[in-house]
C-alpha cells in the first residue's frame, strides 16, 4: 500500500509554519517512517498519550504513532499592520511591522506552540502567527503613538524606539507560545493625514520663498530698467528726431544708423510698445473631421466646434480668404477636395472636387484664392484650380475642378504653398517656384523662379518678393524677377522649414518661420536683429502670424502656443488641444475680426 499523504511538497512552501496530521494519513503498512527536511522538526504523539520530539533532519518513526506535528525550525517573516492609531496631536496613523520569528525546536515548546497558536487548525501559516501576535503589540503601538506628535512619530529615530517597544511587548507572549522573536526587521508609523498637512505647509513655504525671490528679481529688474530707461529714452528721442528730419526715409534705414546693440534695444522697445493694426477674433484649428474655434482673447476652452463630413475626406489644412465679393471664408484643404466654410457657418456651404480622384494618403496642403478662382496644392494630385464664380457666395454647393501643369508636377516629390498676389498664382514644385495668371489656360507657367539647392517645403509670396523655406532648413528670398538668383536669408541646420510668414509693422519687415526647433524664428529683414519665441523646450512645427498674435503648433500636434508679437520671451497661453478635443492639430488659422 502506498503512502496516503506526502508532506514533502508542504515543506517547500515558505508561508507554511506547521502541519498537524493523523499518523494514519502519513504512514501505511509499507511506509512506517519519514525523513524530515533539514529545516523541519516533528512532535510525535503516541497512542498512549506520550510525546516524542524528532529534531530537524531526523527520521520520524510511525510505530504506535497517533498524530504528528511538523514544525519549521528556521526563522520566518511575519507582517502586521495596525490601523486607527492616534498621535498626541490627534493625527490618524498606522503601524507597519515586519518581524522575524521562529518556533523553538524542543518538545515542551512545540507542545505550547500547538496548544497556543495552532489550536484545532490543521495548517499553521505565517498569517496565523501574525494573528496571534497582533493583540500582544496593539496596546504598545497605541501607547507609543499617543505619546508623540505626528512629526516625531514618523521619524527614523522614532522607528528605532518603536522597534524596541514592539520587541518588549511581543517577547513574553512569544516565549509562552513556544516561539522566539528573532528580530524586528521593520517598524514604522505612517500618517497620510499628517503628510498631506505637511505637504500643504511645504508648498506654502515654497510659494512664499518663490514669491520673495520673484520680488527680489523684479526689484532688481526695476532698478535695472530705471537705469536703462534714460538710455533707451534718449535712443527713441534720437530716432524720432531723425524721422522728423528725414520723412522720406523708412524707419529701418534710420535704425541702421545706430550701433548693433542700440538697434536691438530699439527694435525690442518698438515691437513691445506697438499697437496692432488689426485684431484677431478667433484661433481656428483644423482637426481631421472638425473645425474648432477658440476665442483669441480668452482661449482656455473651445468656443465652437463644427463637424466636417463629406466626399472630399478629412481636413489637412486651413486658410482664411475672401470671396469675389470681399466676404471672409475658411478654405479647408481635404484629402481630395476643398470645403468652404463661412466663419459663422455650421456646415460647408461650397464643396470643390476633382473628377474621379485616385486614392491618396495626404491632402491639399495649401489653398489660395484670386478673384473667382481657387487654387490648391497636393503633393500627390499636383496643382488644381476651380472657377468658383458664385460658388463662393453659396449659390452652387458643388463644383468640379481641373489639374494644371501635369507634365511639370508628374513625379514631383513636393507640390506645396498655393499662394496668390496681384492676380497671379504661385506654387512650389520641388526646388522651383512657378507663377501664372489666375484663370489663364496656359500650358506652361509664365515664370519659373529657381536657383535654390533643396526641395521647397514652405512658401510665402508678398509685395516684398517670394520667400521660401527648404527641406535643408534654408530660407531663400527672390526680391526680383524669375531670372534672379535667390538671396539666402538663413543658413539651415538640416531641419526642414515648415512655415513662413512676413509681418510688416511700422515699416519694419519681420520674417517668422519654424524649422522644428524649440522656438519660432523672427528675423528683421535687412538687418541682423532676430529673436526667438520660446515654448518651454517644445519642438515647434507650424506658425501663423497676425498683427496682434503669433500662434504655433508643436511637433506632436497636440499643443498650441500663443504669443503677443512684441513679447517673445513667454507664451500668452498654452492650449492642450489634443486633450481638449481628442484629435491632433492638422493646421491653424488666425481669423481677423
Amino acid at each position: 500500500m502506498s503512502t496516503r499523504f506526502d508532506p514533502q511538497p508542504f515543506f517547500t512552501q515558505t508561508q507554511h509554519v506547521a502541519l498537524c496530521v493523523a499518523a494514519s494519513e502519513v504512514f501505511g503498512m509499507l511506509a512506517r517512517s519519514l525523513a524530515l527536511p533539514a529545516a523541519w522538526a516533528a512532535l510525535v504523539t503516541r497512542t498512549g498519550g506520550d510525546q516524542r520530539f524528532v529534531p530537524a533532519g531526523g527520521r520520524v518513526d510511525g510505530t504506535d504513532a497517533a498524530g504528528v506535528l511538523f514544525v519549521r525550525t528556521t526563522p520566518f517573516e511575519v507582517t502586521l499592520t495596525e490601523e486607527g492609531l492616534v498621535t498626541r496631536d490627534k493625527f490618524q496613523c498606522r503601524a507597519e511591522l515586519r518581524l522575524s520569528v521562529s518556533v523553538v525546536p524542543e518538545r515542551s515548546e512545540l507542545s505550547s506552540f500547538q496548544r497556543t497558536v495552532l489550536g484545532s487548525h490543521r495548517v499553521g501559516k505565517c498569517d496565523a502567527v501574525a494573528r496571534f501576535l497582533q493583540p500582544l503589540v496593539r496596546s504598545a503601538l497605541a501607547e507609543f503613538a499617543a505619546g508623540r506628535s505626528a512629526a516625531d512619530a514618523v521619524t527614523a529615530l522614532a522607528a528605532e524606539e518603536l522597534s524596541a517597544a514592539v520587541r518588549e511587548a511581543a517577547q513574553s507572549g512569544c516565549f509562552a507560545a513556544g516561539m522566539s522573536l528573532e528580530n524586528v526587521l521593520h517598524a514604522q508609523l505612517t500618517s497620510p493625514q499628517f503628510q498631506n498637512v505637511q505637504r500643504v505647509e511645504e508648498d506654502a513655504a515654497r510659494r512664499r520663498a518663490e514669491h520673495e525671490a520673484t520680488q527680489q528679481v523684479e526689484e532688481a529688474l526695476r532698478e535695472s530698467r530705471e537705469k536703462h530707461l534714460d538710455q533707451l529714452t534718449a535712443l527713441l528721442d534720437r530716432l524720432s528726431e531723425l524721422s522728423r528730419k528725414s520723412p522720406d526715409v523708412e524707419l529701418p534705414e534710420l535704425i541702421r544708423t545706430f550701433t548693433e546693440k542700440q538697434r536691438g534695444e530699439l527694435y525690442e522697445a518698438l515691437f513691445a510698445a506697438e499697437t496692432p493694426t488689426a485684431r484677431t477674433q478667433s484661433v481656428v484649428i483644423a482637426a481631421s473631421d472638425e473645425v474648432v474655434f477658440f476665442d483669441a482673447e480668452s482661449p482656455a476652452a473651445p468656443r465652437r466646434r463644427v463637424p466636417i463630413q463629406g466626399p472630399a475626406g478629412p481636413i489637412r489644412s486651413i486658410q482664411s480668404a475672401a470671396d469675389a465679393a470681399g466676404r471672409s471664408a475658411l478654405l479647408l484643404g481635404a484629402a481630395t477636395g476643398v470645403y468652404r466654410l463661412a466663419p459663422d457657418g455650421s456646415e460647408p456651404d461650397a464643396l470643390l472636387l476633382l473628377p474621379d480622384p485616385p486614392l491618396v494618403r495626404g491632402g491639399f496642403n495649401a489653398v489660395a484664392t484670386e478673384g473667382e478662382w481657387v487654387l490648391g496644392t497636393h503633393s500627390e494630385l499636383g496643382i488644381c484650380d476651380w472657377h468658383v464664380g458664385d460658388a463662393m457666395q453659396g449659390h452652387a454647393p458643388t463644383i468640379q475642378g481641373r489639374r494644371r501643369f501635369e507634365d511639370l508636377t508628374r513625379g514631383a516629390k513636393a507640390v506645396r504653398g498655393a499662394s496668390s498676389l496681384n492676380g497671379n498664382f504661385f506654387v512650389s514644385v520641388d526646388d522651383r517656384v512657378i507663377q501664372w495668371r489666375a484663370g489663364e489656360d496656359a500650358v506652361a507657367p509664365a515664370a519659373v523662379f529657381g536657383g535654390g539647392s533643396g526641395i521647397i517645403t514652405a512658401l510665402s509670396v508678398t509685395e516684398s518678393g517670394i520667400f521660401a523655406g527648404t527641406a535643408d532648413g534654408e530660407v531663400l528670398h527672390w526680391p526680383g524677377g524669375p531670372g534672379d538668383k535667390p538671396h539666402r536669408l538663413h543658413r539651415g541646420a538640416g531641419r526642414p522649414v515648415e512655415s513662413l510668414w512676413l509681418l510688416v509693422s511700422q515699416g519694419v519687415r519681420r520674417l517668422f518661420f519654424t524649422d522644428t526647433t524649440g522656438y519660432v524664428h523672427a528675423q528683421v529683414l535687412g538687418d541682423s536683429f532676430a529673436c526667438r519665441y520660446e515654448a518651454g523646450g517644445q519642438t515647434l512645427r507650424r506658425v501663423e502670424v497676425a498683427p496682434d498674435l503669433v500662434a504655433a503648433t508643436n511637433d506632436l500636434r497636440d499643443r498650441l502656443f500663443l504669443w503677443a508679437p512684441g513679447k517673445p520671451e513667454r507664451p500668452l497661453a498654452t492650449l492642450p488641444v489634443g486633450a481638449m478635443i481628442g484629435h491632433s492639430i492638422q493646421d491653424v488659422c488666425l481669423l481677423r475680426a
